[in-house]
């Protein structure tokens, strides 16, 4: 057995030999400048060398890769850190538009009361609950505030003041169900109280003008401003418009009528609380 193990030693020690000679002749007769001969081994050569070329250039073309798509993966980062700090500018830009929207609103609201002077405020504190409408402002006593001021907001009429402190002051919505607007048909004249309204422990979104005329001939569609009466609301401000109408019968002497705010509560953010008249 072993010298059968050492007669296949001394072959394949034979065979190694003879292909290191062979291509050696072969790289000699490559590079021997006979024409013949470099053809004649450029047939086995060629082959090894452009196979050896194409496993470098694919490793480089690797590696140059590898590179290339790190820069790439640099570029994107920048360009996501850009996009992020446009869309922080585009966020102030649209704050800033809309603030600009709510401030034009609210001039030409006050345009409509000319007479009146008016102190800006924000909305700090929306407190909207099952029986409840209150808004809490910006301004209080430090800036002139009292109770009682009327409040407007784009469209009309948002309520009165009804608690103040240094900074600080409630605002008592006109859904609130503890809210009662002396206010008239704008069109027919009819005089009414317009309450908040309280259904099922909700406040809801609308108004009933309640102690109407039995005889009352307001309409859906009719604007309801506020009458004067009563000394707390100026006459004249928006209130809201007429949705439905219930007519005074053996049950309900007086009519009334189901009414839709002309503020929007559900998106309020800034108001002009009446201060006084220019003629103060």
């Amino acid at each position: 057995m072993k010298k059968l193990d050492r007669k296949k030693l001394k072959i394949t020690k034979f065979i190694i030999i003879g292909v290191v000679l062979f291509i050696t002749l072969l790289l000699l007769m490559f590079n021997s400048g006979v024409a013949f001969l470099e053809t004649l081994s450029g047939y086995v050569v060629n082959p090894v060398i452009n196979a050896v070329d194409t496993s470098v250039e694919g490793i480089g073309k690797f590696f140059s890769g590898f590179g290339t798509r790190a820069g790439l993966k640099e570029e994107l980062r920048l360009a996501n850190e850009k996009i992020a700090q446009l869309e922080t500018v585009q966020s102030v830009a649209d704050e800033v538009k809309a603030e600009n929207e709510r401030l034009l609103a609210l001039f030409n609201e006050s345009e409509k009361y000319p007479s009146f002077k008016y102190e800006y405020a924000k909305v700090i504190v929306r407190s909207v609950d099952d029986y409840s409408a209150t808004f809490t402002l910006n301004k209080g006593v430090a800036d002139g505030i009292k109770e009682n001021m009327v409040v407007i907001a784009p469209g009309g009429l948002a309520g009165k003041i009804v608690q103040t402190s240094e900074h600080t002051s409630i605002l008592l919505a006109i859904i609130d169900s503890r809210s009662g607007v002396p206010a008239l048909s704008e069109a027919s004249r009819d005089m009414g109280i317009v309450n908040g309204v309280s259904n099922s422990g909700t406040t809801a979104g609308y108004c009933i003008m309640k102690d109407l005329p039995t005889n009352a001939i307001i309409k859906p569609g009719d604007t309801v401003i506020t009458s004067g009466m009563g000394e707390v609301f100026p006459k004249g401000i928006t209130v809201g418009v007429i949705m439905e109408v219930s007519k005074g019968n053996s049950t309900s002497i007086n009519s009334s009528a189901k009414l839709s705010p002309a503020v929007d509560f559900d998106h309020l953010e800034s108001v002009l609380i009446i201060t006084g008249t220019e003629a103060e």
